[in-house]
């Protein structure tokens, strides 16, 4: 059984996978630079029992988003890009 990293800060990772529906949705392939690891209870990013991943990306109309997840969401979801 492969065990998934815990993301760093500064790392870019790529989404496996489309994630989302509607206006708010991200195309498998978007690329995200860790911007931050949060323990839990840290206040704004929502109740979690994990550390959260902070991260941003650029979608597919140019906007700058930023998008917070629970690590182990974020490693279903994302793959390190390698250097």
């Amino acid at each position: 059984m492969r065990v998934a990293l815990t993301p760093k800060v500064d790392e870019t990772y790529k989404l496996k996978a489309d994630f989302g529906s509607g206006p708010g949705a991200l195309s498998a392939g978007v690329t995200a630079k860790v911007v931050g690891i949060y323990e839990p209870g840290t206040p704004g990013l929502g109740a979690s029992a994990e550390d959260t991943v902070s991260a941003e990306l650029t979608d597919a109309d140019g906007a700058l988003r930023i998008l917070a997840l629970p690590v182990s969401q974020w490693q279903e979801l994302f793959s390190k890009v390698s250097k």
